[in-house]
């Protein structure tokens, strides 16, 4: 998201499957950056606790020195912060930020390729071909290139 850039948590939670919702919880609430790590808020953070294998981030609400403006548990908080229940936060982390970064897969164009043989190659001329034309990326048996070098 670019600086400056906000979203509301309506939009932030699009296609979440909410469990629960705090009773000062509403759909205005306005997100400016998202994070899972208790060391990285800012303001107008949305703030999604995981519980790790020696912390659970669920436990460390009233000691954070920024404030979230939201936050998303898979338990219930004691706490004033607006925050919403979910069955998994782990299992949501890549919607929330699909949501948050405007949908950008759905600006993607992906080719794939399958077969036994010339999987490697076919990619690879493909990706050679569109990047006459426009920027291609290429995922595969070499690895991640962005771009085409001679």
């Amino acid at each position: 998201r670019e600086m400056g850039g906000s979203i509301l948590s309506r939009d932030l939670l699009e296609n979440i499957d909410i469990l629960y919702k705090s009773e000062n919880y509403h759909d205005e609430i306005k997100i400016e950056y998202i994070s899972e790590d208790s060391r990285d808020l800012k303001q107008n953070t949305c703030f999604i606790c995981i519980e790790g294998r020696t912390i659970d981030s669920h436990t460390l609400i009233d000691d954070l020195s920024i404030k979230p403006s939201l936050i998303i548990a898979n338990k219930q908080l004691d706490t004033t912060i607006p925050y919403v229940i979910v069955y998994n936060t782990k299992s949501i982390l890549s919607r929330i930020a699909h949501n948050y970064y405007k949908k950008p897969s759905h600006k993607l164009e992906i080719i794939a390729t399958t077969g036994t043989d010339g999987k490697t190659t076919t990619s690879t001329i493909i990706q050679s071909l569109f990047n006459l034309y426009t920027e291609c990326a290429y995922i595969g048996t070499n690895g991640f290139k962005t771009k085409y070098y001679k």
